[in-house]
């Protein structure tokens, strides 16, 4: 083994004490290099680059200056930031157009149908079908996505229509038709003798107005739609269905009236109404929402709700294809565009 002396261990200690200086001198002057250089640092969405012609006024903790570009909005994009809900408008008079599912298929024909309606005017759409899917994508509990619909551009298109204050926006929403929240909570449904839940002629199930677990669910789904932009919210298949296989205990007109008279009460900013026939709900609604082609039936939906709503021709709305006149001594909607595109 070689033997080193003790004066050349002293001379290899020194040059290693030497270079542990060199390392931190070099480390300590690479720290304060990028503090001074991180004020020119510019953030782009193509990464990041110096520029020394950035300002220097304001300074971070650090002394350092971030700047951050931002590109400009895209002409035509037509998506503007979540904002929460907007200012409740009043309309007087409902007129304008309806979109249901068929027509969300074509969202982009829809959007394009949209911009060349004459303004102030009221936008009727689908927000969910009679199977519980959601037609956007819904934030709520265990709350199911359609899959024949893009969601996704449903709601840049809500979100478009709700940034335009010379539209008034209303969701359509089947109430208490709902499979697929009645099978995640089957005490909340209508049921068989049996205690298996009822089930109607298109393969629905239905919800218990008389269920405050129900109303709560309501309540929510409006209070997403107001976050939304909507300005009113039609509670349709609002009632409990003419099933003799039906088991129900309770008083199923007064459980109906209940609940409406519970959603308006507890909703703010977003107006509730309900499409239906049932005149005891009129105290609760905001409008009537009919849908109907049939011009000669017009007189007699309308009278039940004489003296309930004044002026009836301000409270009740048509949804119709037909241009025949009887219509239109009331509010009317007529479809957006021709059904399936």
């Amino acid at each position: 083994m070689r033997y080193i002396s003790y004066r050349s261990k002293l001379r290899l200690r020194g040059a290693l004490t030497g270079a542990l200086i060199a390392v931190l001198v070099l480390a300590a002057l690479g720290i304060g290099a990028f503090l001074y250089l991180a004020r020119y640092i510019v953030y782009t969405p193509e990464g990041a680059r110096l520029d020394f012609s950035a300002g220097q006024d304001a300074a971070s903790p650090l002394g350092a200056t971030f700047q951050v570009e931002r590109p400009a909005p895209i002409p035509g994009a037509g998506l503007v930031a979540d904002t929460g809900p907007k200012e409740p408008q009043t309309i007087t008079r409902i007129t304008g157009y309806y979109a249901d599912s068929d027509m969300l298929t074509d969202p982009e024909g829809l959007r394009a149908a949209l911009r060349g309606i004459a303004t102030p005017a009221a936008v009727l759409l689908d927000v969910r079908s009679i199977y519980g899917n959601f037609y956007y994508p819904s934030a709520l509990d265990g709350a199911q996505t359609s899959t024949l619909i893009n969601a996704t551009a449903v709601e840049a298109l809500i979100r478009e229509l709700a940034a335009n204050p010379s539209l008034y926006l209303i969701a359509w929403l089947p109430a208490l038709r709902d499979p697929a929240y009645a099978l995640a909570h089957q005490s909340c449904g209508l049921s068989l003798p049996s205690g298996a839940l009822w089930m109607d002629s298109e393969g629905c199930y239905w919800l218990d107005p008389d269920n405050d677990q129900v109303v709560g669910y309501l309540e929510q789904t409006a209070r997403e739609l107001q976050g939304l932009g909507f300005d009113e919210v039609v509670f349709d298949d609002f009632h409990i269905p003419d099933g003799a296989a039906i088991y129900y205990k309770g008083d199923a007109a007064n459980a109906v009236t209940e609940a409406a008279r519970r959603l308006q009460a507890n909703l703010d900013g977003i107006a509730v109404s309900f499409s239906t026939q049932n005149a005891a709900l009129a105290p609760y609604a905001a409008h009537i929402f009919f849908k109907e082609n049939d011009g000669a039936q017009v007189s007699a939906l309308a009278a039940p709700f004489a003296g309930a709503l004044e002026p009836l021709s301000d409270h009740l709305v048509f949804l119709t294809s037909s241009r025949d006149t009887r219509f239109e001594a009331y509010c009317v909607l007529r479809p957006a565009l021709e059904s399936g595109g």
